[in-house]
């Protein structure tokens, strides 16, 4: 497993949780965050999805003492939220499959 793979399966884990979406988006960007585009990403399309995804969880500027996670996801409607939740779901999904072709090809097959 990627070190990707790892944490979009924490990220995955909190946004299936239980609870408002928007805090479960907050906590997943927690495990997110730890990535790197060029360094986690050799495809250069997951790259680019994860940065949207980083965006969309960072745009906003946090006020006093709160983080830019929480001060985006909180400001989100729940269809934003559903989106976001989506993308993280789909770039997961890739790098399930990739993986699982590397391992796939590691054995022969």
């Amino acid at each position: 497993m990627s070190y990707a793979q790892e944490n979009f399966s924490e990220a995955m884990y909190c946004v299936t949780s239980v609870g408002p979406l928007q805090s479960r988006l907050a906590a997943a960007a927690h495990y997110l965050i730890r990535l790197t585009a060029d360094e986690d990403f050799p495809d250069h399309e997951q790259g680019d999805a994860w940065r949207r995804i980083m965006r969309d969880l960072t745009h906003i500027q946090p006020e006093a003492d709160e983080g830019s996670f929480a001060a985006t996801t909180k400001r989100m409607d729940d269809g934003e939220a559903l989106r976001v939740a989506r993308e993280i779901l789909h770039l997961y999904v890739s790098l399930v499959r990739q993986d699982a072709e590397r391992a796939a090809n590691r054995l022969g097959g």
